[in-house]
């Protein structure tokens, strides 16, 4: 039996398995539009963006229902890094 279970690691050794990682680019940011700079705007735009980016992450359609994705929704502001303005021209 030990040898048995010898050879099994032995084996073991020579079986490998080849793992990559990859960057995904811009995979935490997102891009939403407002209607103004107002605090209440930035928080409707944050929110927004905070569900196109866990929509990445989890898959299917009603997320945002969980009671944990919910809680993370109502305080979206708290988990932005940073944030910034550009200027649309149509």
């Amino acid at each position: 039996m030990k040898l048995h279970t010898r050879f099994l690691w032995f084996c073991c050794l020579f079986i490998t398995q080849c793992v990559a990682a990859v960057e995904v680019e811009g995979l935490f940011t997102a891009q939403v539009g407002v209607h103004s700079q107002s605090r209440e705007d930035r928080n409707v735009a944050i929110r927004e963006a905070l569900v196109i980016v866990v929509s990445r992450l989890i898959k299917g359609k009603k997320f945002a229902q969980q009671p944990a994705v919910k809680s993370v929704l109502d305080n979206a502001a708290s988990y932005v890094d940073q944030y910034q303005y550009h200027q649309c021209f149509h």
